[in-house]
């Protein structure tokens, strides 16, 4: 079985520090490596901090793409049996071995399969981070569904270096107030929405920067992102 490491991210400690989270709602888990380092980091404040996973444990479309050899990405990964992925223990056995089976739900469903259950069961999360399907369209429904479940909570998320996202959350948040900022390393990001300024001079106290909406969509329309322009 693979060997699940915490995964080494600034943006994640970033968060932590700056929320210092009880409840943690993850869009997106695979193998774990974002739990355990978000549960690692928010131990040093609070040791009983819990994180809500969710997700379908199916793999991505880059998984299931048979040409892709990546050593993190590629089809191999699914450890397939009878044509069902089987990384679904993969996580389960990081989360048990890292001690932290009581802090961890699993809710595995697609999140637009799991928004209505996620409001009723786990309201007021502290930080929603949004890290699964990575299409602009799912970017975006992700961050609506986000929006329901804390009207308070902080809503970030991963790889803000793919278009899909930059364009999913510039879609979701153009026609708000709320402001975009991006980690050091063009990877984490986080929604800031009104009255929680104190979040955002935390987070760019940290390096992290400002986001402006109109550059986003002058850089996509540009550069002829699929899903922003049609070719």
């Amino acid at each position: 079985m693979t060997v699940v490491t915490p995964r080494d991210s600034q943006a994640i400690r970033d968060l932590v520090h700056v929320v210092r989270p009880a409840r943690i709602i993850e869009f997106g888990s695979w193998q774990g490596r974002s739990a355990l380092s978000f549960l690692i980091e928010a131990s040093k404040f609070n040791p009983l901090t819990k994180i809500t996973c969710v997700d379908t444990w199916l793999g991505s479309a880059e998984h299931w793409d048979p040409h892709n050899t990546d050593v993190e990405w590629g089809h191999q990964n699914l450890l397939l049996e009878d044509g069902e992925p089987q990384f679904f223990s993969t996580f389960k056995a990081a989360i048990e071995s890292n001690g932290f089976s009581e802090r961890v739900d699993i809710v595995r469903a697609p999140t637009s399969f799991a928004g209505s259950y996620l409001v009723a069961n786990y309201p007021d999360a502290d930080l929603i981070f949004i890290d699964a399907d990575h299409s602009a369209g799912a970017v975006k429904a992700d961050i609506s569904i986000a929006r329901q479940l804390s009207s308070e909570g902080l809503i970030a998320g991963d790889d803000w270096c793919w278009p899909s996202v930059k364009f999913g959350a510039v879609a979701e948040s153009l026609l708000t107030r709320d402001r975009i900022l991006r980690a050091p390393d063009d990877f984490g990001w986080a929604l800031v929405r009104p009255g929680q300024e104190d979040l955002s001079q935390g987070l760019l106290k940290r390096g992290w920067r400002r986001t402006s909406k109109f550059r986003v969509l002058v850089f996509l329309a540009l550069h002829k992102v699929k899903g922003f322009v049609s070719r």
